[in-house]
């Protein structure tokens, strides 16, 4: 009985000595690097960015990062849109919100100031608001349209999708992160589904994981084995033709689905844009689909292009583009797909529209040019599609 309770003595006594040093680890990375928490639970969407929240971000390119009380990144916004102003929503994931680059960079900033210029709304102001979020698939996005976007009373809203991994966060089968709502279809009807929905206590359990970020010491260990892996995958031998391929980025997306898990993955992705676009329209207002360029798809060589090409097996790098603009012509919406004019203007001007000093050329988001290309694009469409005389039926079918 004594050695027992000898050797409790030493196990607490040790528990406590880890329990003293894991507190003044935490108390020293605070002190030493201070770090704001961009991002708050969301029971809802799963997370969402911290209202009020400010600070550097460097983890890929380095800019400041200000969410305003509204819960979204720039200035504060009321929800009444004030008399003469038109108001657009942009709604994406990290390509959106572009944590990477100032606020003033962003493509959503570049379309607002150009467009301000566009014959189709002269004498008003035009207010282009950025409500991307890091991480965010459409089932999110459709949410977030639903109980966010339309409180702002907006004119159009603008859904930008990222084929590299949009595809995959709809998808309970293909994502890694089940924290996070997804539709799924059943009986013919697409609802909510899957074990963030169906279960309080998975949602209890995300809650807690996601709040342990806040501590600075998990927060480090999971930092430094992200960036361990990461730079193994950027700087492992591989054969030639797997240039282009990206961490976080599906090599599949590119073809045709080819199984049930990936057939299901664009129905489900169907489903939620066609449904973002009616809901919109029942609210009159109006709806665009932009698709947005991976690394490979604008990266300024062909011959890179054409290898990875032959690594998935394709003759192009534009399925996703050929899928959603059928779907777009079926239930009437426009739609601008970014990818194709990006790599000619990649090409022509043999620049990189992804990636930053810290990492490879060509990969990760879109640096400062990539977005004002971007931004440029997209109000040139925009203000041509506003200009035509029948642009308003899109908010009214």
């Amino acid at each position: 009985m004594a050695e027992q309770r000898s050797f409790l003595g030493k196990l607490m006594l040790v528990a406590s000595g880890i329990a003293i040093a894991l507190v003044i680890a935490e108390v020293g990375l605070r002190l030493l690097i201070p770090r704001p928490n961009f991002y708050v639970y969301d029971s809802n969407t799963g997370w969402m960015p911290a209202p009020g929240a400010a600070g550097v971000d460097n983890d890929e390119g380095e800019a400041w990062l200000a969410i305003n009380n509204e819960g979204f990144r720039g200035p504060p916004v009321a929800y009444d849109k004030p008399p003469g102003t038109v108001r657009i929503v942009v709604l994406g994931d990290s390509f959106t919100e572009a944590q990477q680059v100032p606020m003033e960079d962003t493509f959503s900033a570049v379309m607002q100031r150009q467009l301000a210029n566009c014959p189709a709304f002269k004498g008003r102001k035009v207010e282009v608001l950025n409500l991307g979020v890091d991480g965010y698939g459409t089932a999110q996005e459709l949410i977030q349209m639903r109980r966010r976007a339309f409180r702002f009373h907006p004119d159009y809203v603008v859904l930008a999708f990222f084929a590299g991994n949009d595809v995959r966060n709809n998808s309970i089968r293909l994502e890694g992160d089940k924290c996070r709502p997804f539709f799924v279809y059943r009986s013919g009807v697409l609802e909510l589904g899957g074990p963030f929905d169906d279960s309080e206590l998975f949602r209890l359990q995300c809650m807690a994981r996601f709040e342990s970020r806040h501590l600075r010491v998990i927060d480090t260990i999971g930092g430094a084995r992200s960036a361990i892996r990461d730079w193994w995958r950027n700087n492992e031998k591989r054969p030639s033709p797997t240039m282009g391929r990206e961490p976080g980025v599906s090599d599949l997306v590119y073809r045709p689905p080819a199984d049930p898990v990936w057939r299901d993955a664009w129905r489900v992705t169907d489903g939620e844009i066609a449904e973002m676009y009616h809901e919109s329209a029942r609210a009159g207002v109006g709806f665009m689909l932009v698709t947005l360029s991976t690394g490979i798809q604008d990266y300024p060589d062909p011959d890179v292009r054409m290898r990875y090409m032959r690594f998935v097996g394709v003759n192009d790098l534009f399925y996703p583009e050929r899928h959603l603009k059928a779907l777009a012509d079926q239930e009437g919406f426009p739609i601008l797909n970014l990818a194709p004019l990006m790599e000619a203007w990649a090409d022509s001007n043999r620049v990189f529209l992804h990636g930053f000093k810290a990492g490879r050329p060509g990969t990760g988001h879109w640096n400062i040019i990539g977005n004002h290309i971007a931004g440029a694009f997209i109000a040139d469409k925009f203000c041509e599609m506003a200009s035509a005389p029948n642009f308003n039926h899109y908010a009214q079918k």
